[in-house]
């Protein structure tokens, strides 16, 4: 099979960016003022974030091997926090091999929730079940971002997109916004020097 040619990859990589893009706009403007603005506070224009945000998990799984944190579930099962963030790095490298579009082209919009992991990964915080819960919902927007990833390539903007493609979409756009909403939680909690209690009740949709 003959191999594309270099400009006609770089033209459909950069259509499918700008599309991409614009979910990534569309979910951050359903955001609430304040968590929109609480999200933003943490907007990177550093290149290649992605890879960024895995040195920071992989540093912090480094750290919970050597302090064995380990937390227990509302549901009482007992997670592994060092396994918790291997999941994230899975889910982001599952991401990378797809196309890190984000730090390429649109370091604000599409790259916000990456900014929002570093950020995270990087706080320093003595509330341990606090950390703890909050890996869990970093794998799961990590599971989100990279299951619609394939989402969009497959069947939204790629050259193969369906007739459903509008509906899709919609979808996708509403899942983003949920887990944006989350991440900006997460980063309001932290971001300031409260002693409050860490909670956040979620239900995503399976990814």
């Amino acid at each position: 099979m003959a191999a594309m040619a270099p400009s006609t990859v770089s033209t459909m990589t950069q259509t499918s960016t700008r599309s991409g893009d614009d979910s990534w706009r569309k979910a951050l403007d359903r955001l609430d003022p304040d968590l929109k603005t609480t999200l933003k506070s943490v907007a990177t224009r550093k290149v290649d974030v992605v890879s960024a945000v895995l040195r920071a998990a992989d540093d912090k799984r480094q750290l919970c091997v050597r302090k064995q944190w380990r937390f227990t579930a509302p549901n009482g099962k007992v997670i592994v926090v060092r396994d918790v963030l291997e999941k994230v790095v899975s889910w982001i490298n599952r991401y990378k091999a797809i196309g890190d579009v984000a730090s390429q082209y649109d370091p604000v919009d599409a790259a916000l929730p990456w900014a929002a992991f570093r950020f995270l990964l990087n706080v320093a915080s003595d509330d341990i079940q606090a950390f703890c819960l909050m890996t869990t919902v970093l794998e799961a927007v990590a599971r989100i971002l990279a299951r619609s990833k394939i989402i969009e390539e497959a069947y939204i903007y790629g050259s193969n997109a369906t007739d459903i493609a509008q509906t899709l979409e919609e979808a996708l756009v509403l899942l983003l916004a949920d887990a944006l909403a989350l991440l900006a939680k997460c980063v309001k909690y932290f971001g300031r020097s409260t002693g409050g209690k860490f909670s956040l009740e979620f239900q995503l949709p399976v990814a």
